[in-house]
């Protein structure tokens, strides 16, 4: 878990710390996992799971972009808000394809305090007994991964609201310039004056994140 959240505060992206975190889940030693797994994330526009993620998935579920609802394990998860394991042959298994080879999985949502962010979907080898404390584990290292996504989400955005506010000042200030009777000095004040609010107000969102991270124990 520490291994996780120093990551999540490195800069970067949401896919590059959900791949880095993918990886150490797979080798947990204790893990009766197999080197293959993939991790999916609700999007908010069309309501559905998204593939971020995968590690060593086999045509035709690599090509598995979206969660099918009501069909497939990551979904129910994500509905149910709770660990799903099942077997290849077991009943709740019902997305199969031509020659898969035996196997388990293990599915944990990705939670936070507002509800479920996405779904971690392990494979684990066919004889694996269900064990309730390797689950848990595997739950606290997952529910882990929510404070990582939620500040890379944050400092994106507001990486893309900076950059839209500098666009709309040389926007504003070409315009300035166009006015008849608009002194160059004036307009080139109106520009830093308005670029120094733009990064005050940068600095206060990122205080902002700082605080966050600190109150949540990253």
């Amino acid at each position: 878990i520490g291994l996780l959240l120093r990551r999540s505060l490195e800069p970067g992206t949401v896919e590059n710390f959900l791949s880095y975190s993918l990886d150490q889940i797979l080798t947990l030693p204790w893990l009766p996992a197999e080197p293959r797994g993939c991790i999916f994330l609700h999007d908010e526009a069309s309501g559905r799971l998204h593939l971020t993620v995968q590690k060593g998935l086999l045509p035709p579920l690599a090509a598995c972009r979206e969660a099918e609802t009501g069909r497939c394990l990551c979904e129910r998860a994500a509905a149910e808000n709770e660990i799903v394991p099942a077997s290849l042959t077991g009943e709740r298994h019902e997305m199969r394809a031509a020659g898969m080879p035996a196997h388990g999985h293990l599915v944990v949502p990705i939670r936070n305090t507002h509800g479920v962010l996405g779904v971690v979907s392990l494979y684990v080898t066919p004889d694996t007994e269900r064990n309730s404390g390797q689950e848990q584990q595997v739950a606290m290292i997952v529910d882990a991964l929510a404070g990582g996504i939620e500040r890379l989400r944050a400092e994106a955005a507001l990486t893309r609201a900076n950059a839209e506010l500098e666009q709309r000042v040389r926007e504003r200030s070409a315009e300035l310039l166009k006015l008849k009777g608009v002194p160059a000095e004036r307009v080139a004040t109106t520009a830093d004056i308005i670029s120094r609010q733009v990064r005050h107000m940068t600095g206060l969102v990122d205080d902002l994140l700082d605080v966050s991270r600190v109150t949540s124990g990253m």
